[in-house]
């Protein structure tokens, strides 16, 4: 009866363990080199590998990429898995769309859009945040398009 109640603690831990957004990590690297051979290069250079960061802790895992200058615009490519307390109403993907104004990095006129999806569940909440130029859409969609397809797959593993 003691190796059964064992047994069971061990599988209560390994499926918190396994819930934890720090193993989600692994699931965005798979994610940033699926997007590395599909095409995915929004940067200057070319370098996805370089800039596209993962990091994680126990509570939260991102995978992101942000392009711009110092005093510039800065538009980019973000998802983020967190642990959340419990909802009040477990959703689906939802879109938002709004435009980025009057901050330390972007003005009114640089024309920034930020495209907002967001799922919680019980235990996660996973966001994907793209921020773009406005007077760009149509030469920047196909990357969009593979961010938004990779993230969100990711995300909805990381969320399982």
């Amino acid at each position: 009866m003691r190796s059964f109640a064992a047994l069971i603690g061990l599988l209560v831990l390994a499926r918190t363990a396994a819930a934890e957004p720090r193993s989600c990590v692994r699931r965005f690297e798979a994610a940033k080199r699926e997007l590395i051979a599909s095409g995915f290069h929004p940067t200057s250079d070319h370098d996805t590998a370089k800039w596209l960061v993962i990091d994680g802790d126990a509570t939260e895992a991102s995978m992101g990429l942000e392009m711009g200058g110092a005093d510039g615009p800065h538009v980019g490519y973000r998802a983020t898995v967190a642990k959340s307390n419990a909802v009040a109403k477990v959703s689906d993907w939802h879109a938002r769309k709004r435009a980025l104004c009057c901050d330390d990095n972007h003005e009114a006129d640089d024309h920034i859009l930020r495209f907002t999806w967001e799922k919680k569940t019980n235990r996660f909440t996973a966001q994907i945040v793209l921020d773009r130029f406005g007077d760009h859409l149509k030469e920047t969609q196909d990357e969009a398009n593979l961010f938004i397809a990779a993230a969100r797959r990711a995300a909805e593993d990381c969320m399982r």
